[in-house]
């Protein structure tokens, strides 16, 4: 920009994101949920890996991958071969996906690269808990492990599957995340 314009000209404003004006934390739905294109980028496979494990212990919970894309058939396979297809939902795009954050408990974003996501944060601006990959500069900004949600090792589903337990058993750490969280996005509101 600078070829083209003095500096003082130039300011970087971040992605606005409508807040919404609520103070309750998620309810008891067992619903974790992603969204996002169904591209290899999204490593929606890992997610299906660690959901596949966590159900071993969390049997009432179920997953949403909300998206469209190429890799629908390659992950619909994946969800067959998984023993628990009645578990993982692969809805398609929905137009009211404020809804989706609404019904859900629990956030997973695992891909392996993204800019700033932008469902990360309306994930966070609906009080939902949040479980970023390791790989994402962007969503670290965000999300601090331990802080304002949990920080897993792109690639070790098997870790993020610990990780998936040891929120869904603790309403005190969900409720820390989602608040934490939503400090972090307060510079962010459309006002």
């Amino acid at each position: 920009m600078r070829a083209y314009t003095p500096e003082h000209k130039v300011h970087y404003i971040e992605n606005p994101i409508s807040i919404p004006n609520r103070t309750e934390i998620k309810k008891d739905s067992n619903c974790l949920l992603t969204i996002g294109r169904l591209v290899e980028q999204k490593n929606h496979v890992e997610l299906i890996d660690a959901f596949s494990i966590f159900q071993n212990t969390e049997k009432s919970w179920k997953l949403r991958i909300i998206g469209e894309g190429p890799y629908k058939k390659t992950l619909q396979e994946k969800i067959s071969r998984s023993g628990i297809s009645d578990k993982i939902g692969l809805p398609g795009l929905k137009k009211d996906v404020y809804a989706e954050y609404d019904n859900a408990e629990i956030f997973v974003l695992t891909s392996k690269f993204e800019g700033t996501p932008n469902t990360l944060l309306e994930a966070i601006a609906h009080g939902v808990p949040c479980i970023v990959a390791d790989c994402l500069p962007g969503a670290l900004e965000y999300i601090e492990h331990n802080v304002s949600g949990f920080v897993y090792p792109s690639g070790r589903p098997e870790i993020l599957s610990k990780l998936l337990t040891e929120l869904a058993q603790s309403t005190d750490l969900k409720r820390k995340f989602a608040q934490n969280a939503k400090l972090k996005i307060s510079h962010l509101s459309i006002e």
